[in-house]
């Protein structure tokens, strides 16, 4: 084998060791994701997990916010409705008003409360869902890639038997086999067998 066969033959060689190297880079890459056990996200049974907010607001603005509002309303709707009448009999029909809208618009609030948290726990849910379904789709996106890339890996190797009988195992890399072509195009070696054995030489 001349010195520019042998420069074609390293060149070669860079070019498919590096090839299979880049298959096994990213075999490594996407196993990594399997050698993880993956915990999917806890889905929301309970739509009380999402309530608690509206009970204590509900209570805080029917005790301390309410009343006062309601107070005002009841008084403009006795002027309103109800002018020039006896004020005991007005102060009760206020304090009953009072009474009957606090408590519907407490029930109102926790109504809104209810089927805002099931709104929310289903939106939650479904998001896990999605989530879990985006996962499922990755690993056998996956999956099918790294048969892909197995099956180009094997091909490849295949491919270099006959070349890998005069190379050490040790030295079947593509930045060998860029010394080996740096080592035949400086003249250091004649053939591929010398510029091999120059390796083993400086590796030692």
């Amino acid at each position: 084998m001349t010195r520019e066969e042998s420069i074609a033959l390293a060149d070669r060689l860079g070019k498919e060791y590096a090839a299979i190297e880049k298959i096994q880079k990213e075999l490594d890459e996407n196993n990594k994701m399997f050698d993880h056990p993956y915990a999917p996200p806890r889905k929301v049974k309970e739509w009380s997990e999402f309530y608690n907010g509206y009970l204590l607001a509900g209570i805080l603005l029917c005790v301390f916010v309410m009343p006062i509002v309601n107070y005002f309303i009841s008084a403009f709707a006795e002027t309103l409705f109800f002018p020039g009448d006896y004020p005991l009999k007005a102060i009760n029909r206020m304090i009953y008003a009072i009474i009957f809208m606090t408590i519907a618009e407490f029930v109102g609030i926790q109504l809104f409360g209810y089927f805002r948290s099931k709104s929310k726990m289903a939106a939650f849910n479904e998001n896990v869902d999605m989530e879990i379904r985006k996962r499922e789709e990755k690993v056998h996106a996956l999956r099918n890639r790294n048969s892909e890339l197995l099956v180009e890996l094997a091909d490849r190797q295949n491919k270099l038997m006959s070349d890998a009988r005069i190379i050490p195992a040790e030295y079947r890399t593509s930045s060998h086999m860029h010394q080996v072509k740096k080592a035949l195009s400086c003249s250091k070696a004649e053939t591929f067998e010398d510029a091999i054995a120059l390796l083993r030489q400086e590796s030692h």
